[in-house]
Formats: C-alpha cells, structure tokens, sequence
C-alpha cells in the first residue's frame, strides 16, 4: 500500500518514528514539556456559520491561547 499521505509531510519529518524512544506516556509528556514548554500553545476553537436553511457550515479557527 503507497501512503500517499507521506508526501504531504514537512521536509524534515519522518515517516516512521523510534517506538521505544520513551519509557511510558508520563516519561514522552515530561520530555516534551521539557522540549516545548516556552513555545506558545493553540487552541482549536468551531464556529458554525450557517449555508443554508438545511445546513449548518463549520469553520475551525486556530487561535493563540495567552497566558
């Protein structure tokens, strides 16, 4: 099976990953608070707008969550 979904990867991204990297979900959670901590987190935010009198539409908005 070709994973077309591949080519859509980042340069840089691989397309498998080290499954023994981490001991547990608490040691790959503490490692990338660790990593990622001070860089700036997102929060996916929906809002329907309505297409027709049927239908409603939704749009999902990626705002910036401040501290």
């Amino acid at each position: 099976m070709e994973a077309i979904w591949l080519k859509g990867y980042p340069p840089g991204i691989p397309a498998e990953i080290d499954v023994f990297e981490f001991t547990s979900l608490r040691d790959m959670l503490l490692r990338s608070c660790q990593r990622f901590g001070k860089l700036p987190a997102s929060n996916f935010l929906i809002r329907k707008e309505p297409s027709t009198a049927h239908q409603t539409k939704r749009k999902i908005i990626l705002a910036p969550v401040s501290g």
